[in-house]
């Protein structure tokens, strides 16, 4: 199969706003692949991290923001400590979702690990940290059919043994946290109107 590349994709707008948000030139990847031999979870991405990273130098916008490989991530950030030119793979990962999330092109086998993301975020938002019992009772109820009775038979085992806690623990100065997600939120959108 031959790949067909244009100078316009290469060099498109799409690649030099992962840049700015990565904070790095990404042509700075030599594609050693140091970052997908020491990532814990490579054997799942379609797209190991270093062809993640080739994506975006080729400006494949689509591919990229497409991938069930930023979804896979765990944010370990072995990739990034391995990389020698200081590419920062785990952080583009991070761009990239936030870049799919935006755009509405969430790779659609990947809801699930979508779903837990967002419930994830939405729990430490809210609570300050994760709230197990909440966390699970969001995800769960965004497919309620499909993963409601998955774990039927072992929540009771669980609740003998005090997992999920019931309730949320109470941490100091919530309401910090809260404040550092709506600044992100006023950070992004000012940053786009800028562009």
């Amino acid at each position: 199969m031959q790949l067909q590349l244009s100078r316009s994709q290469v060099d498109s707008g799409w690649k030099r706003e992962v840049e700015r948000r990565l904070g790095r030139k990404v042509a700075e990847c030599y594609q050693c692949g140091k970052c997908t031999a020491g990532c814990p979870v490579a054997y799942e991405m379609f797209h190991p991290i270093h062809a993640m990273v080739r994506l975006v130098q080729l400006g494949r916008r689509d591919e990229a923001l497409r991938s069930r490989s930023q979804w896979v991530c765990a944010g370990c950030e072995a990739c990034s400590t391995r990389c020698p030119k200081d590419v920062d793979p785990a952080r583009l990962m991070t761009v990239l979702r936030e870049m799919a999330q935006e755009e509405g092109c969430v790779n659609a086998n990947e809801a699930d690990i979508y779903d837990f993301h967002m419930s994830f975020l939405s729990s430490v938002r809210r609570f300050g940290r994760v709230y197990e019992m909440g966390l699970v009772a969001a995800y769960k109820l965004k497919s309620p059919l499909r993963r409601g009775p998955q774990d039927m038979l072992t929540f009771p085992k669980m609740l003998k043994r005090g997992k999920p806690g019931l309730f949320p623990h109470k941490i100091q100065n919530v309401a910090a946290i809260r404040r550092i997600y709506e600044r992100t939120k006023l950070q992004k959108a000012t940053e786009r109107k800028a562009d």
